[in-house]
């Protein structure tokens, strides 16, 4: 195995202690997230990929006289 940066190592412990539980119905929230970034995708596509919200957009915070 490779080696684990803190934050990894964190998340492994954490997992280890038992702190994570199963989601009681996995098949259908994968399915429910599955919709969700279908509808994400349809939406940005639909609005040529930016929403004007993305900071490294440097169109989407232009000031305006």
């Amino acid at each position: 195995m490779p080696s684990l940066d803190a934050e990894e190592r964190a998340i492994l412990e954490s997992v280890e202690n038992g702190e994570w539980q199963p989601v009681p119905n996995m098949q259908a929230e994968i399915q429910r997230y599955q919709q969700y970034a279908q509808s994400f995708q349809q939406n940005q596509q639909s609005q040529g990929g930016s929403n004007g919200t993305n900071p490294t957009d440097r169109n989407s915070a232009r000031k305006t006289d």
